[in-house]
């Protein structure tokens, strides 16, 4: 029993700390030009919020392009695994960051385009709420030849404030002087399409009478109710004109907004409210949009932003250490490292990527931004700093350049005698084909055909005795060849 009075008491109190008193500043909305303010601020909060999402996809792949780019350029064992290491938790960061940003794009998106109708919702109602009419000098006509009816031409004031006034400095985003704060808003202030005619501010036709009127005045009727009793001798006295100022107390503000409940508890934030998630699009789109709208405020997108580039994070980021073991060649034999070796490794990456940022940068410069690869730029093939290549393309051209230089310097190796012995065995038997010299094999010192071919390097051909890999190397150096040519250094 007490451990039940416990838990409920912990319920209690932490319904306590969500329950939430109304923003501030929507509680100071008074007109349509206030609504603007808030919605605005609504619509830039989420818009940050799906920004910063795209921002660390974007990071973290610029990153995973420079570091792979960087580590293909590498001729140093150690630095090739260093830069693979950050390239690689880069590239994985990158998809999270990638699918994080979807998410976001998936439900805040759908909001901001909510947010953007009712800004021209709110728009159309700030323009009625403030046209104001009246009568010319000259609009006046009678209608036709044969008629006996004038008509009068009402026409807009050119001084109708149509649009909000630009606010101070100070002012420009607050609310009777405070800030809004969507994150803390209870209830969203909107307007129902089908109710936008109700914004229009109400302006009064004045017709003057000359006497015995005595109809009440406290209520409206019918015309002839009105003018019950009213007589006009002289028709141009009754001088039609425009009142606005002739309001019945009920009519004091035409403007009004349907504040929505955005979450199931009135007074506190948490889950968004049910009742618009099953609104209907046509009849209550302002609740429809409520809904996107507080989906995306209760949204809370992981952050991917990418590590910072020094040896006391790298070395204790678990995917660079992975990467690391892989590559280095103390470690890439062992399926699992022991725990003295697992503190060498993350010794050795702490120190090989330096104290600090700043020291990353300066140690790793040369290696990654500042290093100078060849990219096709139009016609031309240009040496570029690898810090100024930002999109798939070069990212792919440059990789190609790499890969084929590595394969055309590997074939040069090859190709050298392994030893002074086997450099000289070929001038010794005067054999010059390019086959004996890339294996250093002599199956010239076969006499017969059944020594010849129970040695798997050599086959027997026109009564002698022949290398076999030569063939197999020589199409390996033209497929090489073809490569590096395709690539067009």
């Amino acid at each position: 029993m007490q451990t039940l009075c416990f838990v409920a008491a912990v319920l209690t109190a932490i319904q306590g700390l969500l329950a939430a008193e109304e923003d501030p500043a929507a509680a100071k909305i008074a007109n349509g030009c206030d609504v603007q303010v808030y919605l605005e601020a609504i619509h830039k909060t989420l818009a940050n919020k799906a920004e910063a999402a795209r921002e660390d996809a974007r990071s973290n792949d610029d990153r995973r392009r420079k570091f792979t780019i960087a580590a293909a350029a590498a001729t140093d064992p150690k630095h090739k695994c260093l830069l693979q290491a950050v390239a690689g938790q880069a590239a994985i960061s990158a998809a999270a960051a990638a699918s994080q940003e979807k998410q976001t794009q998936r439900i805040v998106v759908p909001a901001l385009g909510a947010i953007s109708e009712l800004l021209k919702l709110n728009a159309a109602a700030i323009a009625l709420s403030g046209l104001e009419l009246e009568f010319g000098n000259t609009v006046y006509r009678r209608i036709d030849g044969s008629s006996h009816a004038t008509i009068s031409k009402i026409t807009t004031k050119k001084t109708s404030t149509l649009i909000c006034a630009k606010r101070k400095n100070s002012e420009e985003n607050k609310i009777g002087g405070e800030t809004p704060q969507p994150s803390k808003l209870l209830k969203l202030p909107v307007l129902k399409p089908a109710d936008l005619y109700t914004t229009t501010k109400l302006n009064y036709l004045k017709l003057t009478m000359q006497q015995n009127c005595a109809s009440g005045h406290g209520s409206y009727s019918a015309w002839g109710t009105a003018a019950s009793g009213c007589e006009q001798g002289t028709i141009t006295n009754l001088a039609p004109s425009i009142d606005a100022t002739s309001k019945l107390g009920t009519e004091a503000a035409p403007y009004k907004t349907e504040d929505v409940q955005l979450y199931e508890q009135a007074d506190q934030t948490g889950k968004c409210n049910e009742a618009n998630a099953r609104a209907d699009a046509t009849t209550e789109p302002h609740k429809v949009a409520a809904d996107k709208i507080c989906t995306a405020m209760v949204h809370k997108p992981t952050s991917h932003t990418p590590l910072t580039l020094d040896g006391s994070t790298l070395s204790s980021n678990e995917d660079i250490k992975r990467i690391a073991e892989r590559c280095l060649g103390q470690y890439k034999d062992k399926t699992k490292l022991a725990t003295q070796e697992e503190e060498q490794l993350t010794n050795f990456l702490k120190e090989a990527y330096t104290k600090s940022e700043t020291d990353f940068k300066t140690n790793f410069k040369t290696l990654v931004e500042k290093k100078k690869v060849k990219v096709k730029k139009g016609d031309e093939i240009k040496s570029v700093d690898i810090e100024t290549i930002d999109n798939d393309a070069d990212e792919h051209d440059a990789l190609a350049r790499l890969t084929a230089e590595h394969v055309s310097e590997k074939l040069t190796e090859d190709q050298k005698p392994n030893t002074k012995d086997q450099g000289q065995s070929g001038e010794k038997t005067g054999e010059k084909k390019e086959g004996e010299k890339i294996t250093g094999v002599n199956c010239s010192r076969h006499a017969t055909q059944d020594a010849c071919t129970k040695d798997q390097n050599c086959k027997w051909e026109n009564n002698a005795c022949k290398d076999s890999s030569f063939l197999v190397n020589k199409k390996f150096a033209i497929m090489v060849s073809a490569f590096v040519s395709l690539v067009g250094f």
